[in-house]
């Protein structure tokens, strides 16, 4: 889950700045595999050398990732760097130009976490076939993408090989609460919005046409994710692995849809342990973040592919 369950139409995200987009040497896209059948587009941006590489996952919601963010425009630009993004299954556009997005309805009911988590493994896998073990594989993910990227690191974490190729996590908006009681509090949010309960009955009838254009996700989908741990046993689960790649944790103090509460009890928890965890606090909400903050993300990522 767990981006923001609002209207798909008001989904935040990333976008693009308008204007002269840049040049990249290299483009590519590549159909990468879920599971069940199913499959996720992913794209692949880098310049001439790979010596770092990221996995860059979003949150929920139906709109396309096809395009790369302002802070990799630039690291891109700087770096020996590859940025590497997917869509979930049922969703696709053209790279560059998200806007231009096509919907599945019935892939994209179909759709859990573990496929997400899928699609994540195969876009790692792509970059390791693609370029060897040499470069240093580094997970991007914001809201539903930062568990995503905590659980690939805990699967990867299983194999000592792959595992050693993991240098950094950097997430944000990172939900840590049990999945149903983030659930309850965006869909009150959501019937307090919208027409009295009408998203409420979709979710209590899997009512997927109305779901799919309100919430972006499915039955499916909610069943699946609230067998999932939570973000907080996903920590616990990297810590009895000793995972030693650095986490940077970004969080807004305002944040409604994942509260800062968690967070700072997950910093408290941490400290002394084995994880090599930065907790940076910022003035806002889930998405969004000020200036401040996305400087002092671009410092990060500046910082873990420093030569």
């Amino acid at each position: 889950m767990t981006s923001d369950l609002r209207p798909v139409a008001g989904l935040a995200m990333l976008v693009a700045a308008a204007g002269c987009a840049p040049t990249y040497a290299h483009v590519e896209t590549a159909s990468l595999a879920s599971k069940d059948g199913l499959r996720c587009r992913g794209h692949f941006v880098w310049q001439d050398r790979v010596d770092h590489a990221f996995v860059v996952m979003h949150g929920t919601g139906t709109r396309s990732n096809a395009f790369v963010p302002p802070a990799f425009e630039s690291l891109i630009a700087e770096r020996p760097v590859l940025f590497a993004t997917f869509d979930r299954p049922g969703v696709s556009a053209p790279f560059g130009d998200p806007d231009e997005v096509t919907r599945d309805p019935e892939a994209l009911e179909a759709v859990t976490q573990d496929h997400v988590l899928a699609c994540a493994d195969s876009a790692a896998q792509w970059i390791r076939e693609r370029f060897g073990a040499e470069p240093a594989l580094h997970l991007r993910g914001h809201s539903e993408g930062a568990l995503i990227a905590l659980r690939l690191y805990e699967r990867l974490g299983l194999n000592p090989t792959r595992a050693q190729q993991i240098r950094s996590l950097i997430l944000s908006g990172t939900p840590l609460e049990p999945f149903d009681t983030i659930v309850k509090r965006q869909l009150e949010d959501v019937v307090a919005q919208q027409d009295g309960g009408a998203v409420r009955d979709a979710v209590a009838s899997c009512d997927w046409p109305t779901m799919q254009t309100a919430l972006g996700v499915s039955c499916r989908y909610l069943d699946d994710a609230a067998r999932q741990p939570t973000g907080f046993d996903a920590f616990r689960a990297l810590a009895a692995l000793r995972a030693p790649a650095r986490i940077f944790v970004f969080h807004g103090t305002a944040d409604w849809n994942a509260p800062v509460a968690p967070v700072r009890e997950l910093e408290r928890w941490a400290a002394g342990g084995p994880l090599h965890l930065e907790v940076r606090y910022y003035e806002g909400g889930h998405t969004g973040p000020p200036p401040e903050a996305r400087r002092a993300l671009q410092a990060v990522l500046q910082r873990v592919t420093e030569p």
